[in-house]
């Protein structure tokens, strides 16, 4: 048997009126509860809030209309206008997520490397502030039986101690400054080479303490003959005195110049975290 053709009151979600009902019942849905990376969406509602007032006003003419096939006529036509303009302000909705993505992926990235930054220029400055200790501890400087043997005719062996102890305390720094390059490269990579301009003091007093502590460590090693010994002592005596630490409260020069270098670059890098300066 043949059915009955369908009254068009019962068809009604199936005309172009019952598409801009389903959507921007859906749109009304996802904008209301939608997030895009992480970030609230509730600014949208100055989209969803206009579409559901367009869906009550069609409400309300279906109503008027007495569900005649005139009105519904008249009714579908300004439901396909409204599904148009649905369909632009889902666009935009998608326009607006995707950015908000992007930035939030932007965000992350900059975080997670400004972070990692900031912990490896404290851990160098650390190992700076060791570098210059003045007191040589008791577990530093031990020789081995190879490093005993090499000078067996040497019957003082504290300056081989002393040279050891700066090699090692060197050889500690510059651990922590290869990982701080290797870090100092991805900011180049992600935030442009204007960002080696923030590290250039900091890079230029690291190399006038490394001056240092090498002639020092070539007057005072034995294997070195007398000649060998005067020139880098000559060496020494154009250099400022910074190869120890003052142990005061208050820092010495070098610290401060050292603290004052490093002002600028953690204040780039506290704004990448979000956060305003924090010195």
């Amino acid at each position: 048997m043949l059915r009955p053709p369908v009254e068009p009151e019962v068809r009604l979600w199936g005309t172009g009126a019952g598409r801009v009902l389903r959507g921007v019942a859906g749109l009304v849905r996802r904008l209301r509860g939608e997030r895009a990376g992480g970030r609230d969406m509730r600014s949208a509602s100055v989209l969803w809030i206009p579409a559901a007032m367009l869906f009550a006003c069609l409400a309300a003419l279906l109503a008027l209309s007495g569900f005649t096939a005139e009105g519904l006529e008249a009714v579908s036509a300004l439901a396909n206008l409204i599904v148009s303009i649905a369909a632009a302000a889902a666009a935009v909705i998608a326009g607006m997520g995707l950015s908000s993505w992007k930035a939030s992926r932007q965000y992350d990235g900059d975080y997670a490397l400004a972070r990692d930054y900031l912990v490896g220029l404290s851990k160098a400055q650390q190992q700076l502030r060791a570098l210059r200790y003045p007191v040589i501890w008791s577990n530093e400087g031990h020789l081995t039986e190879d490093e005993k043997e090499q000078f067996p005719d040497l019957v003082d062996q504290s300056e081989l101690r002393r040279a050891k102890v700066y090699i090692d305390r060197w050889s500690a720094h510059t651990e922590e400054m290869v990982a701080l390059y290797a870090l100092k490269l991805q900011a180049m990579a992600v935030w442009g080479d204007s960002f080696e301009d923030h590290m250039k003091r900091f890079n230029g007093l690291e190399r006038e303490l490394f001056r240092v502590v090498r002639s020092k460590i070539e007057t005072i090693h034995p294997a070195n003959d007398p000649e060998k010994k005067a020139a880098h002592a000559a060496m020494l005596l154009k250099e400022r005195d910074i190869l120890h630490d003052t142990i005061d409260p208050e820092p010495d020069s070098y610290a401060k110049d050292v603290e004052e270098s490093l002002s600028d670059v953690r204040a780039f890098l506290r704004k990448k975290l979000g956060g305003e300066d924090l010195q």
